[in-house]
């Protein structure tokens, strides 16, 4: 039995579950929320060590950049916007076995052609 906690982190972004966007086969949780950039960096900053970096940044759009992360089976998805400093951030839990037979990237794609769809 554990007796303390395997990820102990402090920092919070105001995020709320909503309904689940894309696949739902493959998705089994998605929250979304709006934060600034000093709470996703802090947010990002304490779990750099469990973070890894999907190559799916795109600067193409200079009013909103959008950047991807892994963190065990969720997916951080943020479009941030330079101007105001805000961040819309999304997060989306994978189903246990999606990892064996998903690529993760395919989740951040489908999600921002749904975005832009609804934009």
């Amino acid at each position: 039995m554990l007796n303390e906690p395997i990820y102990d982190f402090q920092t919070r972004l105001n995020c709320e579950c909503v309904e689940t966007e894309i696949d739902n086969s493959v998705v089994t949780l998605q929250y979304k929320g709006r934060d600034s950039y000093q709470n996703l960096d802090a947010y990002l900053s304490e779990r750099r060590g469990f973070l890894q970096k999907l190559n799916l940044d795109d600067f193409s759009d200079k009013k909103v950049y959008k950047r991807a992360w892994l963190f065990d089976r969720v997916v951080i998805h943020a479009y941030l916007y330079p101007d105001t400093r805000m961040v819309d951030v999304t997060f989306f839990m994978l189903k246990r076995d999606a990892l064996l037979h998903v690529d993760v990237e395919n989740v951040v794609l489908l999600y921002r052609k749904h975005f832009a769809a609804n934009a």
